[in-house]
């Protein structure tokens, strides 16, 4: 979707230009990564209360983007 191309090359450049401005070297800097619409909350069950995040629920939540990124 060519809407989704546009946000992902954006998320990229702001990413990317974070990662120069914090002056982190080449292994520190995100290569692949996905993206999600929802957004983590107590709700969701995958903050806590004390807004802390949930990563096995998280991680199980998104298994499949998660094992995407990694082929």
């Amino acid at each position: 979707c060519e809407k989704w191309g546009g946000l992902r090359h954006e998320v990229s450049k702001r990413c990317l230009a974070a990662c120069k401005a914090a002056k982190l070297v080449n292994f520190e800097t995100p290569r692949k990564y996905g993206l999600i619409a929802e957004t983590f909350s107590p709700e969701n069950d995958c903050l806590t209360a004390a807004m802390k995040l949930k990563r096995p629920v998280a991680a199980k939540m998104h298994e499949k983007l998660i094992k995407s990124i990694y082929k």
